[in-house]
């Protein structure tokens, strides 16, 4: 529900951004150059499953367009992981539940970015669409479990596969060659196999990015 709230409040947010900074032809304003140069920086990604680190390059292309290639790492939990946080004489103390499976994934990605609107919204405001698609490494190494008293270490799982990601966001102008973004967008993984005991780790992402203009 929370992830739902700050979902909606980033997309509220955005559009309310938006419809306050368009320029219309009737408007006595100045408009700078658009900013198009190649992009190069550091991403935080905040997903419904986890939480990933990545940096990225992109070569600006005609059209207001990029071409680039993105790498990120992502630190996933269980689906039925539970945590519970309880006062003890020692102070707050958190138990986790169902905490079976340690999952990473390691998507390495091409991707296709688009700014839109270029000609009618001020130049530190870009809105964009995203495009990414490649190969996900997956690495599980599973806790050890309890079965019938006795503990018992499963197997580590391995597996490689492909993920798209398809996203609508905004980048910021901080200062003249450098900019922060923030992005809403939906990552399609789908293994062949299970692996961290599901096939299907698909999964919406809020990201941020910081980068540099050269």
């Amino acid at each position: 529900m929370i992830r739902k709230i700050l979902v909606f409040s980033l997309l509220f947010s955005m559009t309310s951004l938006f419809g306050q900074i368009i320029v219309t032809e009737d408007d006595d304003i100045d408009q700078p150059m658009a900013v198009h140069k190649n992009e190069r920086g550091f991403s935080i990604s905040l997903a419904s499953n986890g939480i990933g680190i990545g940096g990225f390059y992109r070569f600006a292309m005609g059209g207001f367009s990029y071409v680039g290639i993105n790498t990120e790492f992502f630190v996933l939990r269980d689906d039925k992981e539970t945590d519970i946080a309880f006062n003890t004489a020692f102070g707050p103390q958190v138990a986790k539940f169902n905490d079976i499976n340690r999952f990473f994934t390691v998507p390495v990605n091409m991707e296709f970015k688009k700014r839109i609107f270029t000609s009618s919204i001020e130049n530190n405001f870009r809105p964009h669409l995203m495009g990414q698609g490649g190969v996900v490494f997956g690495m599980n190494f599973p806790n050890t479990i309890i079965v019938e008293g006795q503990e018992v270490r499963p197997d580590n799982e391995y597996g490689v596969s492909y993920n798209f990601v398809g996203g609508l966001g905004v980048d910021f102008s901080t200062r003249e060659n450098s900019f922060a973004t923030v992005r809403l967008q939906y990552r399609f993984v789908l293994f062949n196999q299970e692996i961290a005991s599901k096939e299907n780790h698909s999964a919406i992402e809020i990201k941020f990015e910081i980068g540099g203009l050269r």
